[in-house]
């Protein structure tokens, strides 16, 4: 038998996981190009974060920064450890530091 603490857990993945899936949805263009920007710089420096895409490709006006969260979804993606946020907005909370699965 699951315990409270369980359901409570289990529900919070099932609505990160709607919210994630909405923003795939609402986003498809600019998740596209952010992914090709984080492939690129997975390809070149071995390994990428969120930040690292943000650098590069501003989140335009009208986007919802939560966006990023979808970024790395994906069978292509396994996640290598954590780094602290370089971005002010992120109160230097952690992000994923990711790699292609097929080692590029």
């Amino acid at each position: 038998m699951m315990n409270a603490v369980q359901l409570s857990l289990d529900g919070a993945l099932k609505r990160r996981n709607l919210a994630l899936d909405g923003l795939e949805g609402k986003y498809p263009d600019f998740l596209a190009r952010a992914r090709h920007v984080a492939v690129s710089i997975a390809e070149r420096e071995g390994e990428v974060t969120a930040d690292d895409v943000r650098g590069v490709l501003a989140i335009p006006i009208g986007i919802h920064p939560n966006v990023m969260g979808a970024l790395f979804r994906g069978p292509q993606w396994r996640r290598i450890g954590w780094r602290k946020s370089s971005q002010p907005q992120r109160h230097a909370n952690r992000v994923g530091v990711w790699r292609l699965r097929d080692g590029k």
